[in-house]
């Protein structure tokens, strides 16, 4: 009865295996009499299964070397130690599987789906659950929708005309983008194609306001382009042919280069001295040489330290 409080599948279990100690390994725990269900509960197993699950996570936690000392914003960038850390006024209550699905499945899920939230509840028993707290209003309890397929194009007639075509074909993103990114100079996120042309035409001229400047825009993006196919392609068996992801090893390194080496680099010769001195801290101890170091990430030892 201890195993079971059920009467009939305790006695059952007894006239087939005569004792509890010979009472096979995935009868038990399937059989096992499990947690009362009470509403927000998703997880009731029994209590073997229950034990098993809590000490092998405390064994994870414990014995993982990245969930202890090197669990630090010093070691994550301070961006990312906030990232992995649990956030109870998310929608989830501080469930991280609704992140994780928003992130995969963007187009399948909206921002406040109950689906995506409490993946382990059925619609109804969400619904009751919302509804005694009082925030059923807050969440889209509609039925996820199956993503549309994406659409194949290969001429370069065909890019450049969804390219020119505004009105048309717009950014997938910019219901999402608009409340990150808002105010004057986001030409991305505009609601009207001709604010973005104006707004775009604003940024191209504070970059590059003579022509002298964008040829030699121009001149560094065809040259590191050209350098960076030359570096990142790769033969296939064959040899006549070769292969290169270009989003991945060109598309993406240029503008930073571009980013890192001339705009960065030029707004910090015109800067004065007292000005750089809050973007750099010096160091003279610096391993590599350099007197300067990048700004101070706080970390998790320095905040304990402090504290």
């Amino acid at each position: 009865m201890e195993w079971n409080p059920d009467p009939r599948i305790a006695t059952v279990a007894e006239k087939l295996y005569g004792a509890i100690d010979h009472l096979e390994l995935y009868v038990g725990l399937q059989a096992e009499g499990t947690q009362p269900v009470a509403k927000g509960t998703s997880f009731c197993p029994g209590h073997t299964i229950s034990y098993a699950t809590l000490v092998d996570a405390i064994a994870l936690i414990r014995g993982d070397r990245l969930f202890t000392a090197d669990f630090t914003p010093h070691n994550l960038t301070a961006w990312g130690f906030a990232d992995c850390a649990r956030s109870p006024e998310n929608p989830g209550f501080g469930s991280m599987l609704g992140r994780l699905f928003l992130r995969t499945l963007p187009d399948e899920f909206s921002e406040n789906s109950a689906y995506a939230w409490f993946p382990l509840m059925t619609p109804k028993a969400i619904d009751e659950v919302l509804t005694e707290l009082g925030q059923k209003e807050k969440y889209d309890l509609v039925r996820p929708r199956i993503a549309r397929g994406a659409h194949e194009f290969k001429g370069y007639g065909e890019v450049s005309g969804i390219l020119r075509n505004k009105e048309k074909f717009r950014h997938p993103f910019l219901p999402r983008v608009v409340k990150v990114i808002r105010g004057p100079g986001f030409f991305l996120s505009t609601d009207t194609p001709e604010r973005g042309e104006r707004e775009q035409r604003q940024v191209f001229k504070a970059l590059a306001d003579t022509p002298e400047k964008v040829d030699a825009i121009t001149k560094f993006f065809y040259e590191n382009s050209k350098a960076l196919i030359a570096k990142e392609s790769y033969r296939f068996v064959d040899g006549k042919r070769s292969g290169l992801d270009i989003v991945r090893d060109v598309f993406r390194v240029v503008p930073i280069q571009w980013v890192a080496t001339q705009v960065v680099s030029e707004t910090s010769r015109m800067m004065s001295k007292a000005d750089q001195k809050l973007l750099f801290l010096r160091r003279p101890e610096s391993r590599s040489g350099s007197p300067w170091m990048t700004p101070k990430i706080p970390s998790l030892r320095q905040s304990s330290s402090t504290s």
